[in-house]
């Protein structure tokens, strides 16, 4: 390689650029104020499994607390700025489901992980799932992983 074509390239140059001429000159900014701002939503900070495990109560850097279900992805009711303890007690219940995923909150938004073999060990009756009453339905279990898995693909 010559040393002509070696000055071209920026590998093996002595000069990374036009601020390697001119070092003590500091950088000005394009634009003294941004033109446009996307505002963010308000990450997700505390969250707890209620027992049906469908149901995780959460708690946002606004102090909003909602419900969301894990199993279709959605916000299902909001409280408001409330107090989370209080909220978790009003909403306990006497069922009780073994635990098919975990949920963590760490990137801002609900993340839910499916636990092998665990995700099929999990079933409710379909009226305790919210499935409309039915005299078929009545007796009828469903499997929450199964159906989890089964919606997304």
């Amino acid at each position: 390689i010559s040393s002509a074509s070696r000055q071209k390239s920026f590998i093996g140059s002595p000069s990374a650029g036009p601020m390697a001429e001119a070092p003590d000159v500091p950088p000005v900014p394009l634009m003294d104020s941004p033109v446009i701002t996307l505002p963010g939503l308000p990450a997700i900070v505390k969250h707890d499994f209620l027992e049906n495990r469908r149901h995780v109560l959460t708690q946002d850097t606004a102090g909003m607390v909602a419900v969301w279900d894990v199993t279709t992805g959605k916000e299902i009711q909001q409280y408001g700025n409330v107090n989370f303890e209080q909220q978790r007690k009003a909403l306990e219940e006497e069922l009780v489901v073994p635990a098919w995923c975990s949920v963590d909150c760490r990137l801002g938004s609900l993340c839910v992980n499916l636990d092998f073999p665990q995700v099929f060990s999990a079933e409710l009756y379909a009226v305790d799932a919210g499935w409309n009453r039915h005299p078929d339905l009545e007796d009828q279990k469903i499997n929450v992983g199964f159906r989890v898995l089964r919606g997304l693909f």
